[in-house]
């Protein structure tokens, strides 16, 4: 009976780490989607200022020194193309969104093995395997991953928090949609051999 009650708290437990880990990967997946975005962003800031740059620079060589205006603009131009890229080689945004991106995977990859793990080893009946081994191996995984993970801001814990609610939620919705569906199932398949 202990070894029922102990087997019943490694799953309940495993099951919340994995719950834990599907919110770190919803979480690192929005900060990776937000630093690509602001990757695209500069880049494109800095090469079109640096375009518009050459451009001014351009017109005002071939005109002659026509409006001195041009020159005013395309200094602002190279200023704002110099701006943006000294950001954007100080940010490092690409990486950031790449690590992030990685690390969501690797929250994923372990979800995915605990899942595993919950649906497959109670059903076991090899008496050498321990859940308990296998429970804390799956969690020093965990560790070693926040361990080495990155610093959050406080913004993407609530947003992964929202979307995993809704997730829940969609979810819910679905199962709920599933026994309506096989009754129609059922229905149709009993109107085919009717006919």
């Amino acid at each position: 009976m202990a070894a029922a009650a102990l087997q019943d708290a490694i799953m309940s437990q495993a099951t919340k780490i994995a719950e834990d880990c599907e919110r770190a990967a919803i979480r690192d997946a929005l900060l990776s989607g937000q630093w690509n975005a602001i990757n695209l962003w500069l880049g494109l800031s800095a090469a079109l200022a640096a375009a518009l740059s050459a451009a001014l620079a351009g017109a005002e060589f071939l005109h002659a020194g026509d409006s001195q205006r041009g020159g005013l603009y395309s200094g602002a131009a190279a200023i704002i193309a110099s701006v943006a890229t000294a950001v954007l080689t100080f940010l490092k945004p690409s990486e950031k969104a790449a690590s992030y991106q990685q690390y969501s995977n690797k929250y994923h990859a372990l979800r995915d093995r605990i899942r595993s793990f919950v649906a497959i080893v109670p059903h076991r009946e090899d008496p050498d395997v321990d859940p308990l081994g296998e429970f804390e191996k799956l969690l020093q995984e965990k560790r070693q991953i926040d361990a080495e993970h990155p610093i959050l801001p406080e913004w993407a814990y609530r947003k992964a928090h929202e979307k995993m609610k809704a997730k829940l939620a969609r979810k819910r919705e679905f199962q709920e949609m599933q026994p309506a569906r096989n009754e129609s199932a059922g229905r149709d398949s009993g109107l085919m051999n009717d006919q």
